[in-house]
């Protein structure tokens, strides 16, 4: 088993908590199937994947008011341990008017939300999706959809302050990491 980032632990793990397959969670996330099933053997993983599904499991209004809990403890812990990315990143989420609480619970939210989604289109879980082999227009408008969602670079700020929200998001789900 190759070693495999937290970052992409934690995706398949929310992806598990979904709802997804295993076989499903790894594809979409580029991880080899044999990997998620060795990584189902850890209390670590295990006990992520459970962090997930109690979120999931919320209403929206309770996600809501947990996730703004955490966010706060959170920040409030780094910022008391004299984190210096993380005092940045709530610098400039008041200088763009925005509650740096809100920010991290919204970008929170957002990956529930999109997670569903992804549940949703998949299908019934358990049951591989039919292949569709692409038609030539299905392809040229795939390759134009991809085009339009390619950005210009971000600025070397704000994707700091992205990589750093990512980090205490990753936080709120087990905070006594």
């Amino acid at each position: 088993m190759r070693s495999i980032p937290p970052r992409h632990r934690a995706a398949v793990a929310r992806r598990i908590a979904a709802g997804l397959p295993l076989w499903a969670a790894a594809k979409g996330s580029a991880i080899a199937a044999e990997d998620v099933s060795s990584l189902m053997g850890e209390d670590s993983f295990r006990e992520l994947i459970a962090a997930w599904t109690d979120i999931f499991g919320l209403d929206d209004e309770a996600r809501e008011r947990r996730l703004l809990t955490l966010a706060s403890m959170i920040l409030e812990d780094r910022l008391a341990r004299d984190c210096e990315r993380t005092a940045r990143f709530v610098q400039r989420q008041y200088a763009r008017r925005h509650g740096p609480r809100e920010a991290l619970a919204k970008g929170f939210a957002q990956l529930v939300e999109m997670e569903k989604a992804r549940v949703e289109r998949f299908g019934k879980p358990g049951e591989p999706p039919a292949p569709v082999p692409p038609t030539p227009a299905h392809a040229a408008v795939a390759e134009a959809e991809a085009a339009r969602r390619l950005r210009a670079r971000p600025d070397p700020m704000d994707a700091a302050m992205w990589r750093q929200a990512g980090s205490l998001r990753r936080q709120m789900l087990l905070p006594s990491r």
